[in-house]
């Protein structure tokens, strides 16, 4: 069997098919098919060259469910689940919230043990006083006023990290770091599109759309 030469074509390829939802097994199929090399695509090679190419990167998170693969639970998904259970919403409601805004399906049952992993704690609404030296002292209000300060401070580091200066239709290099990992991916040749609180939305030369974290740390634009 010949030893599979991944060149930027082969990449491309199997990004292009990766980004409309398709599985492995269907991406080694199309390449077995399209390739006149005499070499042998198998799911587990396909499976290989996305993780050491990282080639999930940039892919809507639609897509990459839909291709079996499942909810990574990365620092901004968490972060998003932090902020709902903030705001007082149940698991229910967050996995609905997030089940629309990503376009899967989320289960409130995920979003408990992400909580639970993550120490994420719900909103404590008017708890019990104990009295002590003549002044009404509640652990849980500290504590809830102490949630409410890290808040406002993380939503404004939040803020400055998600600040971009972007306009639909012109043509951006994408520089990305994924958190983590040293390397740093470049896309080039990317037409922006729009963006939503926590993700930037470009599309590139084969129409395909590519998504990225919305976090000027991680992901540098240039015209």
């Amino acid at each position: 069997m010949k030893r599979i030469k991944w060149t930027s074509e082969k990449l491309d390829l199997v990004s292009k098919y990766l980004n409309k939802g398709f599985n492995n097994e269907e991406i080694a199929e199309i390449m077995n098919d399209i390739d006149k090399e005499g070499i042998i695509y198998k799911a587990s090679t396909i499976e290989a060259a996305i993780k050491f190419y990282d080639l999930t990167l940039g892919v809507p998170l639609k897509a990459l469910v839909k291709s079996g693969r499942k909810i990574i639970w990365n620092e901004f998904l968490v972060e998003e689940v932090q902020e709902l259970a903030h705001k007082g919403m149940t698991d229910n409601q967050i996995a609905k919230e997030l089940s629309e805004r990503h376009e899967v399906k989320i289960k409130g049952s995920q979003i408990l043990n992400v909580r639970t992993r993550n120490n994420i704690q719900k909103r404590i609404i008017k708890p019990i006083k104990i009295e002590k030296e003549n002044k009404a002292i509640s652990y849980h209000e500290k504590r809830e006023t102490n949630d409410i300060k890290i808040i406002k401070k993380n939503r404004e580091k939040s803020q400055k990290l998600k600040k971009y200066n972007l306009k639909k239709g012109l043509k951006y290099t994408v520089k990305v770091k994924e958190n983590g990992i040293k390397a740093i991916r470049t896309f080039r040749d990317l037409e922006f599109e729009y963006m939503t609180d926590y993700l930037l939305f470009f599309r590139d030369k084969n129409g395909l759309m590519k998504t990225f974290i919305r976090n000027n740390s991680l992901t540098k634009t240039f015209i």
